[in-house]
């Protein structure tokens, strides 16, 4: 990540957001799709940015448990999010993150229907070369939707 630019890669899907196209890579489909995507869509994308987005209506709380620190997001009404468009509220977001570099190790987003998803970083770590906000792969279709 750097600022709202970001590259994810998981399962057999790569996404890259430049700050004006989101790459969608899928290994199955042998497909890029290149979109120019709402604030919304970005946030769905990135939990990151979802739990950026998520803090002006959420109370904020923090806890070290051995060599990870804890924080949980927890909205303060009962309305949605401005990030979940119609879609079921959010209960709850934790990130846990290593408390002596601070770096995201999994994040948990807790739906008020009881859905959990959890995400965990396999190999995080900082660079000193930014990555390629951009996906170009050799001989796979491009459908561009911007």
């Amino acid at each position: 990540m750097h600022g709202k630019q970001f590259a994810l890669s998981m399962f057999n899907m790569e996404a890259a957001y430049d700050g004006n196209t989101l790459y969608m890579y899928s290994e199955d489909m042998e497909e890029i799709t290149l979109s120019t995507p709402t604030e919304e869509e970005l946030v769905e994308t990135n939990p990151f940015l979802y739990a950026q987005a998520l803090l002006p209506v959420c109370q904020y709380a923090e806890k070290v448990i051995g060599d990870k620190t804890q924080i949980t997001l927890t909205p303060t009404s009962n309305s949605q999010s401005p990030i979940a468009n119609n879609q079921s509220p959010i209960a709850k977001f934790i990130l846990r993150v290593t408390t002596a570099t601070l770096l995201p190790v999994s994040a948990e987003i807790h739906e008020t229907e009881g859905n959990i998803t959890t995400l965990r970083l396999t190999n995080p770590h900082y660079t000193d070369t930014a990555p390629a906000f951009v996906i170009e792969k050799e001989g796979v279709y491009v459908n561009d939707l911007r």
